[in-house]
């Protein structure tokens, strides 16, 4: 008495045999599953707007509006991940690694990340189609930034990666930034379009450039940068290798946004005798005009602009900063180039001269050399 016997159940056949969507590409014939398509997305974006580049719970960051477009483009599954170890997290659907974190207001000419894509086919389950290409990721990101509203970021070159031979950070054999400086009285401010784009030195008198090269040349090579550190760097080790600094003039650059530049050969300069009512605000006021004139005839072959340009494998946290603040030091005549190399020795960043702000440091390139090898196998991505 009681129910009848069950029958045996069919043997289930393995997933690959069947042609399970949920088997893993490649993974028939003993192989080891294929990893997804790693793409390198090159990226620029004007920091004034980002509060910087790394993905933050509850603000608006580079890396952050780059992960929604490409999740919007995948219409990927999110995924719960913790904010740089703070506890917070939040729902992504496609997660990037970058190269460089930079801070808020801080810019890119050419930012760099990587991100592991799936193609999947909802009209053929079964089968694994061709990755996208390279201009496909690059096109369609640059098309969900667009529709969100962010015309300050943009994808300008991607490139398909080995996943097992790539990484956006650990394959990266140096970061170049540049620094960019305007010199004016407080009477003639940047324009409109290098607002928040460049340093302004209130200043009548150019800054020194020749005694600014000299005193770069004691921050190239390798030394203890600690005094060019900033309090909340977490790296191991202080020790850094500069492998270049450039100080020019950035005069060419500037006058393009200058309406009272030289231009085809010429001033323009307009005539006024004849109607102009000029307001007489008494000697004083000519005294500041002829002062005025005079620096400018003195200092006419000097630069009223300056671009710094550094390069390292890495930099300290704020260390280009720190730097080109001593070197506007040097250019104001506050310290001397020997000063520089003193406060080097000290390593001490409290000794150091306040630092340059945010607004005139962009991150020129990511450099990729192909001499610095990296395997998947280490696991480690922590970018």
């Amino acid at each position: 008495p009681g129910s009848p016997a069950k029958r045996p159940r069919a043997p289930v056949a393995p997933a690959e045999s069947r042609g399970d969507a949920s088997a893993a590409p490649g993974a028939m014939a003993g192989r080891a599953p294929s990893l997804p398509a790693r793409y390198l997305l090159r990226v620029q974006y004007d920091g004034t707007n980002f509060h910087g580049f790394q993905r933050q719970a509850k603000a608006r960051t580079v890396q952050g509006c780059v992960e929604d477009a490409l999740s919007r483009f995948v219409g990927g599954k999110s995924e719960k991940v913790d904010e740089a170890d703070t506890g917070v997290s939040r729902s992504v659907g496609v997660l990037t690694h970058g190269s460089s974190r930079t801070d808020a207001g801080v810019h890119a000419l050419d930012a760099t990340l990587h991100v592991d894509l799936e193609r999947v086919s909802k009209r053929k389950p079964n089968q694994t189609p061709k990755p996208f290409t390279a201009s496909t990721v690059m096109s369609a990101a640059n098309h969900f930034l667009k529709r969100a509203g962010h015309a300050d970021v943009r994808v300008w070159a991607c490139v398909r990666v080995d996943p097992e031979k790539f990484h956006a950070r650990y394959s990266a054999t140096g970061r170049t930034y540049t620094y960019r400086i305007k010199v004016s009285s407080s009477h003639k401010p940047p324009g409109v379009f290098e607002k928040g784009k460049v340093w302004h030195v209130v200043r009548d008198e150019p800054l020194d450039v020749d005694n600014m090269r000299r005193a770069a040349d004691f921050l190239i090579g390798a030394h203890d940068f600690s005094s060019f550190r900033a309090s909340g760097c977490q790296a191991k080790s202080a020790t850094r290798t500069v492998d270049a600094i450039e100080v020019v003039n950035d005069d060419a650059f500037t006058n393009a946004f200058d309406p009272e530049a030289t231009r085809l050969g010429r001033a323009w300069d307009d005539d006024f005798s004849e109607v102009e009512i000029v307001d007489d605000e008494g000697p004083l006021a000519d005294a500041d005009a002829k002062k005025n004139q005079s620096a400018k005839q003195k200092n006419e072959n000097l630069s009223s602009s300056v671009a710094i340009t550094a390069r390292a494998p890495s930099f300290l946290y704020h260390q280009v900063r720190l730097m080109v603040g001593t070197l506007v030091a040097v250019g104001v005549g506050d310290m001397t180039p020997a000063d520089v190399k003193a406060l080097l020795d000290k390593k001490d960043v409290s000794q150091a001269p306040t630092m340059a702000p945010a607004c005139g440091l962009y991150l020129a390139r990511v450099h990729y050399d192909g001499s610095r090898k990296w395997d998947a196998r280490r696991g480690a991505d922590g970018a």
